[in-house]
């Protein structure tokens, strides 16, 4: 390999052009005899140049305006009578320069230009990255290095140019976008995504005018309400209603923090309301009420519950990871006239046993 940095000096390497026509040279010699099929010696190993490879034998010499060279001969051919008896004939190395495609990995809500680019070796090639309307860049990789594409620490940025030194070999760049403007109102843990319902007015993300959107919460018997956090998991707000003056210019988030009520020692059960606590408890508790008593004192009738239009039920919830069990008691759990088994939510005309073990 021939280092032009250690030979001329950094800041000094000589041009392509200079290294087109000198940085590979060298001359040997061989003897054919006339009339009679010989093999051309190849090329001499130390007769290198990087970023380039060797194609074979021309008959012309490489011209300085650029003229692409024919390759006559290829290295080590079988050659007869290259020219009359007695003559010479010079032979010239042929030299493509390497070309190195870089790949554009681009995500949704952006572009870049240009993309999937081939670049000759020692070029440089400059992309320009661009986020569609309401989006911002989200991140910028080369070959999965991060590119520091916000060293000014602005709120966002949309447009950026990324240039690539001196290529010299494949490269992926890649590049995602996100949201410039949203607002997010969702349940911080996905665990209890069902131990709430979440309300909030209309609002238009595709304009800027600003809007002023009302949100609210109603969990779940069986949970807690703690308050609104944002995208840092900071509590922002203790009140289950909300009013946020949304002014089109930001990322705003408003995520439901619960807990699951605590345990009580034991659960009579004599409304569905009790029912659906225990339910809920039992499903989202650490230890799932392992040991607790339960017990049925009333019969209950899930038909046309005043419960299914509160929270939207399209069936009563079933026990999930209870290892406990209940005493009915002689009293049952009903639904649409027939029997509801609470464990798995299955309807029977079997009523359960007095006392169901999982």
């Amino acid at each position: 390999m021939i280092d032009l940095t250690e030979i001329f000096g950094a800041g000094n390497e000589p041009s392509k052009d200079w290294c087109d026509a000198n940085i590979v040279s060298g001359t040997y010699s061989q003897t054919i005899s006339y009339g009679v099929a010989s093999t051309l010696n190849t090329k001499p190993s130390h007769l290198v140049a990087e970023g380039y490879t060797y194609q074979g034998w021309s008959t012309t010499p490489k011209s300085t305006s650029g003229t692409s060279q024919t390759v006559n001969y290829a290295d080590g051919a079988s050659v007869t009578n290259l020219t009359s008896a007695g003559s010479t004939i010079t032979l010239y190395g042929v030299w493509t320069q390497n070309r190195y495609n870089i790949t554009t990995n681009i995500g949704a809500n952006g572009s870049i230009t240009p993309a999937n680019p081939t670049v000759d070796w020692g070029d440089i090639q400059t992309f320009t990255i661009t986020a569609n309307e309401r989006y911002k860049i989200e991140s910028i990789t080369l070959d999965g290095e991060p590119i520091n594409f916000n060293p000014n620490n602005l709120n966002y940025v949309t447009t950026y140019t990324y240039t690539i030194n001196d290529v010299r070999m494949p490269h992926t760049l890649a590049v995602t976008f996100t949201d410039r403007v949203k607002l997010v109102i969702d349940v911080q843990n996905e665990a209890y995504a069902e131990g709430c319902y979440i309300y909030h007015t209309s609002y238009d993300d595709s304009t800027d005018t600003p809007e002023t959107v009302t949100f609210y919460t109603k969990t779940l018997l069986g949970f807690k309400f703690k308050g609104w956090a944002n995208e840092n998991g900071e509590i922002v707000s203790t009140n289950q209603f909300e009013t946020f003056n949304y002014d089109k210019n930001d990322v705003y988030c408003f995520y439901v923090v619960m807990e699951v009520a605590p345990a009580r020692p034991e659960y009579v059960i004599n409304t569905a309301a009790d029912l659906l606590e225990f339910v809920n408890v039992a499903t989202y508790s650490e230890n799932h009420l392992d040991g607790v008593k339960v017990m049925l004192s009333a019969d209950i009738d899930l038909t046309d519950l005043d419960l299914y239009k509160m929270y939207g039920f399209e069936t009563f919830p079933h026990l999930q990871n209870y290892t406990g069990y209940i005493e009915y008691n002689g009293y049952s759990i009903t639904k649409d006239g027939q029997y509801f088994d609470i464990f798995t939510g299955n309807l029977s005309t079997t009523p359960p046993s007095n006392t169901d073990i999982m």
